[in-house]
């Protein structure tokens, strides 16, 4: 087993090299959320949900640029996810609130052919004033079990899968940074790419500098492998 690891470290390293010729665009999904004005959250920051803290994100494209021969551009970018044409134009989609998302039928459908033309999307928790800890989680798994791809599960996935030795060596699995600790899950399409990363532990939070150097350094190695995976995938 270690040995075909190691051999799909190197193919994913070889398509890298060409990959990494072309700037990358990190881009977040804006998507209603379950009465995001007059929680505290919103009288706080005047935010949506979806669109929390981008400072976490900027960090992440810095430590992206300097671990990696990725060339981010430095610049959050969003997509709403009832535009199929602006979402098939990134090769990964992240997903981040700390509520229940709202998911229109046009946006299920929409994820659901951007899924099925290559794209991921990677979704993590935000732990920001969800006192159950896991409502966006608990969202996101239900609208693509029931809705997105009826009849699929999410799945826990294995320590020795690529998405933890593409790049950096996470033997551990998923690093748990605040929140629920529930596994990381994967739903996996007919050839076994992974689609959907689904996180409740709020790896996001993980990349600010005022982290816990060990959580900072566990989430930011987990985000850029899950971006690495997702270029070569």
């Amino acid at each position: 087993m270690k040995i075909f690891i190691c051999v799909i470290c190197i193919i994913c390293s070889f398509l890298c090299k060409n990959l990494y010729t072309e700037e990358f665009k990190w881009v977040r999904a804006e998507f209603p959320i379950e009465n995001p004005k007059g929680s505290a959250l919103y009288n706080k920051y005047y935010l949506e949900d979806w669109d929390f803290n981008m400072d976490a994100d900027l960090q992440l494209l810095r430590e992206l640029e300097n671990n990696t021969t990725i060339k981010p551009v430095h610049k959050v970018f969003t997509v709403k996810l009832e535009n199929l044409d602006e979402m098939v134009k990134y090769p990964l989609i992240f997903m981040h609130a700390s509520d229940y998302g709202v998911f229109s039928d046009n946006a299920v459908k929409n994820m659901r052919e951007y899924l099925n033309r290559g794209g991921m999307i990677f979704a993590d928790d935000c732990q920001a004033t969800a006192p159950e800890q896991d409502r966006f989680w608990q969202s996101v798994k239900k609208v693509f079990e029931e809705r997105v791809f009826p009849g699929k599960k999410f799945v826990e996935i294995p320590q020795d899968h690529p998405v933890f030795h593409c790049h950096f060596e996470i033997p551990l699995g998923i690093p748990v940074v605040v929140g629920a600790g529930h596994p990381f899950l994967a739903m996996f399409d007919e050839k076994g790419r992974i689609m959907v990363f689904l996180a409740s532990s709020d790896l996001h939070c993980g990349w600010l500098r005022n982290m816990a150097p060990v959580k900072r350094g566990q989430s930011t190695k987990m985000a850029i492998n899950i971006i690495v995976y997702a270029l070569t995938h």
